[in-house]
């Protein structure tokens, strides 16, 4: 929606898994205004894993456990971050998109941004063999590849019951 002064709002937002350069997904930024500011890290701590039968990256919503997460800063458009929305699974609370502190890597400046985070999920998913990630790679000998061709909505339900507590 723009603003009273005609211009479109944008929102600063932080990719830490397949959506950020050269990663599987990051060409489903190519049709929105998306614009990359800079390489970020998270000034808090948070659990980033990989999970379920497709291998996706899921950041935990458990501040101050885990790693700083290193990830990327984008400035966004209203039209993306709906398209982002859906994409993330947050109408169907698979995702929540909320606010955290990133440190941005060129100007070394705090920034609040909008991330999308995994809240209720199992807790199995942080046993002691978990493996925790500080920056996300498709390509991981700690992992298998992650599974674009399967990571679709109409297997979304897989994916829910994977990760989500019921």
């Amino acid at each position: 929606m723009p603003s009273e002064s005609g211009q479109k709002t944008l929102i600063k937002a932080f990719f830490y898994g397949t959506l950020k350069r050269n990663e599987p997904n990051h060409d489903q930024l190519k049709n929105l205004n998306v614009t990359f500011l800079s390489e970020a890290i998270t000034v808090e701590k948070y659990p980033l894993i990989i999970a379920s039968d497709y291998n996706i990256p899921f950041l935990l919503n458990k501040k101050g456990y885990g790693k700083n997460i290193n990830g990327e800063l984008y400035l966004i458009d209203e039209e993306a971050k709906k398209f982002l929305d859906e994409f993330e699974g947050v109408h169907e609370n698979l995702y929540t998109d909320m606010f955290i502190d990133v440190v941005d890597k060129k100007t070394n400046q705090v920034q609040r941004v909008c991330a999308y985070l995994l809240n209720n999920y199992k807790h199995d998913l942080l046993d002691e063999n978990t493996i925790l990630f500080e920056n996300y790679s498709s390509i991981n000998p700690y992992h298998k590849t992650y599974e674009k061709h399967n990571d679709m909505p109409e297997n979304s339900n897989i994916v829910y019951t994977a990760v989500k507590e019921f």
